[in-house]
């Protein structure tokens, strides 16, 4: 079967039960919200490709249960991840505290990824993490990529996964770019390059 696509990206969503990962992932798949989503069990995978600088982005979604049961199966999943989405929900302090155990595992099983840090329930009027809180675990961990959500108003969702798109683009040109400039070439060929003179 022919390939379809230009690129084909990863996407891990992580963090505690309920704070909305399966919202977000079927508010940018299927355009769809529920307000009774049951909680996923293990993995969920959701697939959805977009044209973006015309070319065409498969998007991998894998959504991971957020209970304590499951995070051994969630581990497995991070290994060839090109991003990992890492999301609490704003209006829940105990799934912002569970922030510095994803931050932990995300060290102990990726490199060199996109990593996106998401508050969700943008639309709640009682949050419950202030914005302080969010600066310091910025800062604690350097999070270079912060967007709060809504998946019930589909805000900011679609903005969220073409700018995926754009990070991973930009990092894909620049990995051929660095392969380009920096080619090293084994001493036996240049050896043979050398023109010997005769006496």
């Amino acid at each position: 079967m022919n390939k379809t696509y230009d690129y084909l990206i990863k996407t891990l969503l992580i963090g505690s039960s309920n704070v909305g990962k399966t919202s977000i992932m079927k508010q940018f798949a299927d355009h769809d919200f529920k307000l009774d989503t049951v909680n996923t069990v293990g993995v969920d995978l959701k697939i959805k490709t977009i044209n973006y600088q015309n070319k065409e982005f498969r998007i991998q979604l894998w959504d991971t249960a957020g209970h304590e049961r499951f995070k051994t199966i969630t581990s497995s999943y991070y290994r060839g991840s090109d991003c990992v989405l890492i999301v609490f929900a704003l209006n829940h302090i105990d799934s912002f505290k569970d922030l510095y155990f994803w931050f932990n595992e995300i060290d102990k099983y990726s490199t060199n990824i996109l990593l996106y840090l998401i508050g969700n329930k943008s639309d709640l009027n009682e949050k419950k993490i202030t914005t302080k809180q969010i600066k310091e675990i910025i800062n604690k961990y350097k999070i270079t990529d912060y967007i709060e959500t809504s998946a019930k108003e589909n805000k900011n969702i679609n903005e969220l996964f073409i700018n995926i798109a754009d990070k991973y683009y930009t990092k894909q040109k620049e990995k051929k770019y660095n392969i380009n400039e920096n080619v090293i070439i084994p001493g036996a060929i240049i050896q043979s390059k050398i023109v010997k003179k005769c006496c």
